[in-house]
């Protein structure tokens, strides 16, 4: 999942009620494609479809509501012993 990092922020900052609203959205996105896909005679592709809608859904949302982005590592951060963990 490509917002697999911005899930893990999250999670550390403790955002859980986001967290929750991301994957509840990702499912029901997901159950409605799934179905409608189903109820459209796409046989078992309506799953696999189910799941890229879900995983696409999630990696959008968690970019969206999470403030972090990918930047180059200074020196200075390299060094802070919170950055590496």
């Amino acid at each position: 999942m490509l917002g697999m990092m911005h899930m893990g922020v999250l999670r550390r900052q403790m955002h859980f009620g986001v967290i929750t609203t991301i994957e509840v959205g990702a499912m029901l996105a997901g159950a409605v494609a799934g179905i409608g896909l189903a109820m459209r005679g796409a046989g078992y592709w309506a799953l696999v479809w189910q799941q890229v809608v879900i995983w696409a859904w999630q990696s959008a949302a968690s970019f969206l509501l999470c403030r972090w982005r990918p930047s180059r590592a200074s020196a200075s951060a390299i060094r802070d012993p919170a950055v590496r963990g």
